[in-house]
């Protein structure tokens, strides 16, 4: 089986002494009390795989200005010059003196400063986690008494990975994605090798590729770390006398995340650091197993909608008509198509977040008109509302799990009712695995399943039905995209508060306060604030027409 051995039961608890890890991944795992199912080495299913464990980045003739080995250096020609670029400052942002992460612990990306991209906030899903609030929403509205939160977060900055097929009896290439670009790169740089381009088409010809796969970044798990951080600097009054209770959907990405949040958190604790401070709980994903942080336990759920639809919006946007033509032109002989085009606007993401510091990637460069971003963004954005959200007719009813979790949480019930995707084995009067009465609640997932947990809570409500042909006007507050929601350690924190008026919920989604006014019995109010009752009665109507959906239509 080979020299690290991995120990599973049906929930896991992650142990903080570090016994049976592997160098490249997270602490041990005992189970001392539940049962062994399986003894293996963790995914190890490929040399491949095994050698992409680690946090990768292109590599140049050039080094980085941050000191790393491998990477870029900003150009010194027109386009790295903020201020004076024709066409956008917004692209291209003023040049920092100083090198320094672009990950801030209290705003997240900096799309303001380089070297850090000035696009960073419109790469849809593959975003780096970016505030999209005020300051107010860092605080308890006056009057106000913060008891109870519950913290969903998605994990941190990762290199290319494969999504899972709809159909679980067909083979899943985890490495299948970060293959996919490495040929499409060797391909392109085929045809341009001999060629005299100019920048900043120049830099691919000395391009190698060299990200991994499936696994955090070293930013993206800066990412976590900041957010740990942060949650304890928001909620100081109760974290100083409370730990959270962590919970992790069962990939590794997701567990080193909510591993390096408690790291964050116990660091701006205690001012000291520590590994692994907190135990974490280990949810197998699959579709054998109850799951509500990522559920795949309906049959006859698909996302493919989203994935065909948004190809379908690619072909007639600008990136198929005036991009293509512009990149065809600074690669003469490539004979590029839209999917190409996103393969390079996938490629800034990626080379950016595999950088330790988040230092934009030459690919940005490549596109410098803001609609083109603006259509990549849409492009994310499709994929996630027409395959988890409110565009999707099992999309809502995904997410119900976890909400009717938070329902039996805030209303401190030791038992779940649920008939989706909660295990009611491990959650029902299990105070190890599901504690009731806890201050603070701490979960971990991926960005499609928090989708599906924004549109199940009753969240972006008033995003009309996203069109196809164009780009529809969206509500930057109110309304869903996929980078304003679902970026890279997205965040949601439901909150309890004790105010004048009598117990308060708020809802923030990245630090955004967001607007109940359409749930019944809320009204609008500036604060965000909805009475508990109220709040509480809407979660039980969406919990009753989402199981309904879920039983009949899976």
């Amino acid at each position: 089986m080979g020299k690290f051995q991995h120990y599973r039961a049906t929930y896991n608890v992650a142990h903080p002494d570090g016994q049976g890890s592997t160098p490249e991944s997270r602490g041990g795992w005992l189970v001392p009390k539940y049962h062994v199912i399986d003894k293996c080495v963790r995914r190890a299913d490929s040399d491949f795989f095994k050698s992409q464990q680690r946090s990768g980045h292109a590599s140049y003739d050039s080094t980085r200005p941050d000191g790393n080995s491998s990477g870029l250096q900003q150009d010194s020609g027109p386009l790295s010059q903020g201020s004076t670029h024709p066409e956008s400052n917004v692209l291209f942002p003023q040049q920092n003196s100083g090198e320094r992460s672009c990950d801030d612990v209290r705003n997240g990306y900096d799309n303001k400063t380089a070297p850090c991209s000035g696009s960073a906030q419109l790469w849809g899903s593959y975003s780096p986690y970016f505030r999209t609030g005020s300051d107010d929403a860092l605080k308890a509205p006056q009057g106000c008494q913060i008891t109870f939160v519950q913290y969903l977060s998605r994990h941190g900055a990762r290199s290319p990975a494969t999504d899972p097929p709809d159909d679980p009896n067909k083979p899943y290439y985890p490495n299948q994605k970060t293959g996919h670009y490495r040929d499409f790169i060797t391909n392109l740089q085929s045809k341009i090798r001999n060629q005299h381009l100019q920048e900043p088409y120049a830099f691919l010809q000395k391009y190698t590729f060299n990200l991994g796969a499936n696994s955090l970044t070293n930013f993206g798990k800066n990412e976590l770390v900041n957010a740990g951080k942060q949650f304890y600097d928001q909620y100081s009054q109760l974290a100083k006398d409370n730990d959270p209770f962590a919970r992790a959907s069962d990939m590794d990405r997701v567990i080193d995340s909510a591993r390096k949040f408690g790291s964050g958190f116990y660091e701006a604790k205690h001012n000291s650091n520590k590994a692994d401070p907190y135990p974490i709980i280990n949810i197998r994903e699959g579709s054998k197993f109850q799951n509500p942080l990522n559920p795949k336990t309906c049959p006859k759920f698909s996302h493919k909608a989203g994935k065909k639809y948004q190809i379908k919006f690619g072909e007639k946007s600008i990136l198929a008509n005036t991009t293509v033509k512009r990149l065809n032109q600074g690669f003469p002989d490539a004979n590029l198509e839209t999917r190409d085009v996103i393969n390079l606007m996938d490629l800034c993401s990626f080379d950016t977040v595999a950088s330790d510091t988040g230092t934009g990637s030459k690919f940005c460069l490549l596109f410098t008109n803001p609609a083109e971003w603006e259509a990549y963004n849409y492009y994310h954005t499709l994929k996630k509302y027409y395959g988890y959200g409110y565009g999707n007719p099992l999309g809502p009813a995904q997410g119900i799990g976890f909400v009717n979790e938070v329902i039996a949480r805030l209303n401190s019930n030791p038992t779940v009712s649920d008939r989706t995707s909660v295990n009611h084995a491990i959650d029902d009067n299990n105070p190890e695995q599901f504690p009731i009465g806890r201050k603070l609640y701490a979960d971990f997932t991926h960005n499609d399943p928090m989708t599906s947990i924004s549109a199940a809570l009753g969240l972006f409500d008033k995003t009309p039905p996203l069109s196809l042909s164009g780009i529809t006007d969206i509500d930057k507050d109110a309304g869903f995209t996929a980078a304003r929601v679902v970026p890279f350690a997205a965040r949601f924190a439901i909150e309890k508060m004790t105010c004048q008026q009598g117990e308060m919920i708020r809802v923030l989604v990245n630090e955004r306060v967001m607007p109940l006014d359409s749930f019944e019995g809320c009204g609008l109010n500036k604060d965000g604030l909805c009475a508990k009752v109220a709040f509480m009665t809407h979660l039980s109507k969406q919990s009753t027409q989402l199981q309904a959906d879920w039983i009949k239509l899976c």
